[in-house]
């Protein structure tokens, strides 16, 4: 289920869960992962976004 965010993550590239459930739910390789809950704010999609950018490594909730 969670295949395409661990391969991404393999590579390096920076990702975000936009989700409805809570984040207990996610495996624990994904902690660090940032996570929106839905409905998404747009405000905060581009928070987590320009801080991915800024730090593809740094990520965090």
């Amino acid at each position: 289920m969670y295949r395409l965010a661990e391969e991404l993550m393999r590579k390096g590239v920076p990702i975000v869960f936009a989700t409805g459930v809570d984040g207990a739910v996610l495996p624990p390789g994904f902690s660090g992962v940032p996570r929106l809950e839905k409905p998404l704010l747009i405000d905060d999609l581009l928070r987590v976004v320009a801080r991915l950018v800024a730090d593809p490594g740094g990520g965090g909730p």
